[in-house]
């Protein structure tokens, strides 16, 4: 696993993975970019099934040859999280661990790479080093063929 500075948009070969939530809302952070560049990305979110049933699952869309985006749904509502005690984060970490779990197997039986944002942090209201970064590194070790870059691009 490692970190490069760059816009997720650029990845050449690969799969990018995001975090949706499951009430049709798309275009804030990563997914206004994604969304941008490949529109069929919220075309295929917004004609997929919504509701709790597909918190934790993963929808992968090719939007180039040799480049798919992995729409992980780890939130159930698009309420951006405001850092307030009293507001519970949005994302869940069991629906990071499942849908994740799901883009890692794909690159694998594909073998390509996976690029990633801090998925669940920021909005989601997750913290990236002590929710998050775990379960990817747990993945990236258990998916060790799998090339995984965390991009940071803000």
């Amino acid at each position: 696993m490692k970190y490069e500075n760059m816009d997720i948009t650029s990845v050449e070969r690969g799969l990018i993975v995001q975090g949706v939530n499951c009430r049709h809302a798309m275009g804030a952070g990563v997914a206004l970019a994604i969304m941008e560049k490949w529109p069929i990305v919220r075309t295929s979110y917004m004609k997929s099934s919504s509701g709790e049933d597909m918190l934790g699952t993963t929808h992968i869309i090719n939007v180039e040859p040799g480049i798919s985006v992995a729409n992980c749904y780890t939130q159930l509502d698009y309420i951006g999280y405001s850092g307030h005690p009293s507001v519970k984060p949005c994302a869940s970490i069991d629906a990071i661990k499942s849908s994740l779990e799901s883009a890692f197997i794909h690159a694998e039986m594909y073998d390509i790479p996976i690029y990633l944002p801090q998925i669940g942090a920021g909005l989601g209201g997750l913290d990236w080093e002590l929710d998050v970064e775990p379960i990817i590194h747990s993945l990236d070790e258990q998916y060790e063929t799998v090339e995984t870059t965390i991009c940071v691009w803000r």
